[in-house]
């Protein structure tokens, strides 16, 4: 690999696993245009309006994703190919790495990362199961100096202390290192196209879209059941 690759400056991308299930879901079902699929596309393309476009991948992702897709019913063989494939883009990008390796998980706080305190005694108490791989999601994009992580599973990645740009939708995690945006796919698939970072919705805009949101569900683009937790 030449220096002069090495020193591209890239917009970097980490991708959460219902961004790829629902990829790759869509296109088996021959859907064109979601949101997910002009995510992975700039990927692939390792370019889009923000400029040059590099994935950041970790080996955790790859292989939870791996055994995400075959409890989907995918075969083995497919979802080894689809795997290395996704590997492959970090390799080829603008700013080329290999996948990280992120041990742990939930340094940085998610909402199901973090063992919540409960009785145990108490019979009317159904304790949420704990579940570490958003942690480790958010690990592998802060390890690898994401300038934005893109999911559909958004609400199991705030946090109280976050900056709110767009409610539920576009969140800015502050680090002493950098900032990390966490974003739904949606608004992300606009960035990568326009270029243009997400700002606060004028309240005006904001009131008009939560009086419209009810008539016109995300789900209808993307089902929620393609979410990898079903």
């Amino acid at each position: 690999m030449d220096g002069s690759r090495a020193a591209v400056t890239a917009f970097r991308l980490c991708v959460d696993l219902n961004i790829w299930v629902k990829q790759f879901l869509a296109e088996a079902a021959g859907r064109r245009g979601t949101a997910s699929q002009q995510i992975v596309q700039a990927v692939v393309d390792g370019r889009a309006g923000v400029g040059p476009l590099q994935l950041v991948i970790s080996q955790t992702i790859l292989s939870r994703l791996h055994a995400v897709m075959m409890r989907k019913g995918v075969d083995i063989e497919t979802a080894t190919q689809f795997t290395e494939t996704i590997a492959n883009f970090a390799l080829l990008g603008p700013a080329p790495e290999f996948p990280r390796v992120v041990l742990g998980g939930g340094v940085h706080p998610t909402r199901e990362a973090v063992p919540q305190g409960y009785d145990p005694y108490d019979p009317a108490i159904v304790h949420a199961p704990y579940d570490p791989e958003d942690g480790r999601v958010l690990d592998t994009a802060l390890a690898g100096h994401a300038d934005a992580l893109v999911t559909d599973n958004f609400k199991d990645f705030t946090h109280y202390t976050d900056d709110v740009v767009r409610l539920g939708r576009v969140h800015v995690r502050r680090t002493a290192d950098a900032d990390l945006w966490i974003i739904h796919s949606i608004d992300m698939a606009l960035w990568l196209r326009t270029g243009d970072r997400p700002t606060p919705l004028p309240y005006a805009r904001l009131k008009r879209a939560r009086q419209r949101r009810p008539h016109v569900p995300e789900s209808a683009e993307e089902p929620r059941s393609d979410d990898p937790r079903s």
